[in-house]
């Protein structure tokens, strides 16, 4: 072999390995970029539904309100507001609302069109108390109902707000009044409520009974109705503040 033949041949050989190594370098470079993938898919949060006691992501909210288009039911949101003293925050219904007069309730109510579940939450917030909605907490309650003929679907989520707390800024035709509780005053406030509703359901009992002896119709006991309802969701809200509970700012900080 010529030392020109020799010399071709060495540059084909160092040819050779550095094909072979660029095929090695990238078929590592392809590797590393699939677990990296692969690692951010781990991470990512899984598409399921809104579920009691977890902070939904903002796609599984998108996904609720979506539904609730979807099946023909009007999106409704609830804000169960808490504050550093780990109270929770009621207001009572004016008695000329047409839906649920007298009755405690949640700071909310319906989404407008085009409003996702969080632009709502700040917008009712704002509306009934003047506050300002500062942090999304864990779902407290997701259900389906109608009444008056139009069918809602309905997410309570627990909150924090920003604001003069000591004083809310009430909707003088909807609300009549605003108040911060503890776990032992809503359970007062249920067990009241519920023996106002049983002897007012006495009385009727006891006036048909007058006229009809033969009536024989069972008393209710004052247990279902929205007051009983929100108490329950209430209640709720404070055993996860019992279990504690991570926060994230509205703003995701």
């Amino acid at each position: 072999m010529t030392p020109r033949d020799k010399h071709s041949a060495g540059e084909a050989h160092e040819a050779h390995e550095t094909h072979e190594a660029h095929e090695a370098r990238g078929a590592r470079g392809a590797r590393e970029a699939r677990e990296a993938r692969e690692a951010r898919e781990a991470l990512r949060p899984q598409e399921e539904p809104l579920t009691v006691g977890r902070r939904p992501t903002d796609a599984a909210l998108a996904r609720f309100a979506a539904s609730a288009s979807a099946d023909g039911r009007r999106l409704v949101v609830g804000a169960v507001i808490t504050d550093d003293a780990g109270r929770l925050y009621l207001q009572r219904r004016t008695l000329s609302r047409t839906l649920f007069p007298g009755s405690w309730d949640l700071v909310g109510g319906h989404a407008e069109p085009g409003e996702g579940v969080g632009e709502a939450l700040e917008r009712e917030v704002f509306e009934e108390t003047g506050w300002r909605l500062a942090a999304l907490g864990p779902v407290v309650e997701v259900i389906d109902w109608e009444e008056g003929g139009v069918k809602r679907r309905e997410v309570d989520l627990l909150v924090t707000v920003a604001g003069d707390l000591a004083n809310p800024a009430l909707e003088a035709d909807k609300h009549s009044e605003g108040r911060w509780v503890t776990g032992d005053e809503v359970e007062a406030m249920a067990e009241e409520r519920a023996a106002a509703a049983a002897n007012a359901a006495a009385s009727a009992f006891g006036a048909a009974a007058m006229a009809s002896a033969s009536a024989a119709a069972p008393v209710a006991t004052g247990s279902e109705g929205p007051d009983a309802w929100v108490f329950k969701v209430v209640s709720r809200a404070f055993e996860l503040l019992r279990n504690g509970w991570v926060h994230v700012d509205v703003d995701g900080g």
